[in-house]
């Protein structure tokens, strides 16, 4: 029954596709296009590729300061290689400098207030044994 409606199909495809209907010419398909003979040569050529995209780089890095204040001057260049350690940007050290003076006047007058204690501490404590001395004294006495 298989080969039977294979052997049908076939003789149909087959008798479709080779005869054109009564009274009508085949289909000519379209227009044959003009062509031109050109002498070929055999050269190198280079190859250009014009992509449109965005390039990100493998390795993405923050850069912060240590300490704020405004920028004097950049001394780099955007997509510029940097090295650790490398100054990248200048920062106007007035302000720091200012209050890093401040701050070592305020670690001098504690030092020089510590030093004023240790003395007044030394002080009492030679008082306390001189008044045991004496009490110690007044007790054998």
């Amino acid at each position: 029954m298989r080969i039977y409606f294979l052997i049908m199909l076939m003789g149909t495809a087959w008798q479709f596709g080779c005869f054109a209907p009564a009274g009508k010419e085949p289909n000519p398909g379209p227009a044959p296009v003009p062509a031109q003979v050109l002498r070929l040569s055999s050269r190198i050529l280079p190859v250009f590729h014009e992509l449109v995209g965005t390039v990100r780089s493998a390795v993405v890095v923050e850069i912060s300061s240590k300490v704020t204040g405004q920028v004097v001057s950049v001394r780099f260049k955007e997509g510029q290689r940097a090295r650790r350690g490398e100054r990248l940007v200048e920062i106007d050290h007035r302000e720091t400098t200012a209050a890093r003076r401040k701050a070592l006047g305020v670690i001098a007058e504690l030092q020089s207030a510590l030093e004023e204690l240790k003395r007044q501490r030394l002080a009492v404590e030679a008082q306390q044994k001189a008044t045991l001395a004496d009490h110690s004294l007044a007790r054998v006495n």
